[in-house]
């Protein structure tokens, strides 16, 4: 298996670029779009599509009104390393038994960038820890803010998202999603070859799936 990951900002348009890339219908390659329900790239387990189910819920898909914050960014931070452990465990190695190469929509890049702006040392460098003992796919290719033209962000960010899991961060969703590209390039500099090989889609262009494939080299 040959893992990649289609990565960037929110609205940089990895989805409608992964959502391309499903409709060419690759012969050797599984797209794993993370809108899909989970259990469509399981091994037919019921029980783990569930519990990955519950986990996004709890991560992601909860009520915004709820006070996250006050459950600690510590626990935030395991809770990720959860979810993507398991979707790792039961959905990408499942999908590379059967295809010579994987793409998923997005992985952990953006969220260890946003960790890392947090005002307290000792949670960036928790994060530090807890990210590089991840799975990382052999290539990222990061998507530049705004690269895809698609039915685009809802522009509304969660009380979880703000300043990276702590409140009083800045509440202007292009301010925080540029904030949040300036710490995935300078991360991906650091881990480049180290834990993934990184690319770049060209700044200024609108890849399709046919130039998102010659940067990844995948025919």
């Amino acid at each position: 298996m040959y893992w990649i990951s289609i990565d960037g900002v929110d609205g940089a348009g990895k989805t409608t670029l992964a959502r391309q890339l499903q409709a060419l219908d690759l012969k050797r390659t599984r797209i794993l779009v993370r809108d899909d329900k989970p259990e469509q790239a399981l091994d037919n387990s019921l029980f783990v599509s569930k519990r990955l189910i519950a986990l996004r819920e709890l991560v992601w898909d909860y009520d915004p009104k709820e006070s996250v914050w006050e459950y600690g960014t510590r626990y935030w931070l395991h809770s990720l390393a959860s979810w993507f452990w398991l979707y790792y465990e039961t959905v990408v190695i499942p999908a590379g038994r059967v295809s010579s190469f994987v793409i998923t929509d997005g992985w952990a890049i953006k969220h260890w960038a946003r960790f890392r702006m947090h005002e307290s040392p000792a949670i960036r460098d928790a994060a530090d820890q807890v990210f590089r003992e991840l799975p990382w796919p052999d290539r990222t290719v990061l998507l530049p803010p705004g690269t895809v033209a698609g039915d685009g962000p809802t522009k509304q960010l969660k009380p979880s998202e703000l300043g990276a899991f702590q409140p009083g961060g800045t509440t202007k969703f292009d301010t925080y999603q540029q904030a949040t590209w300036v710490q995935m390039r300078e991360l991906a500099e650091e881990i480049d070859d180290e834990l993934t090989d990184v690319r770049y889609a060209p700044d200024g262009e609108i890849p399709d799936a046919a130039s998102f494939l010659r940067i990844v080299e995948v025919s």
